[in-house]
């Protein structure tokens, strides 16, 4: 499906003003200890590897 920019804009502004990612973020690592936080990413890591597009 292919957006106008004006609805896209709006879809946007939307998706900013009812969630504040930052905010998301801390809460969800803030009561994990740091081991934690390592396993999540090594495993985010081995489940997504970065690889570049052509």
């Amino acid at each position: 499906m292919k957006m106008g920019k004006c609805t896209m804009n709006k879809a946007e502004n939307c998706l900013q003003e009812n969630n504040d990612y930052t905010k998301w973020q801390q809460k969800r690592f803030d009561n994990m200890s740091s081991d934690e936080f390592q396993e999540a990413a090594v495993s985010f890591a081995k489940e997504n590897p970065f690889s570049i597009k052509e």
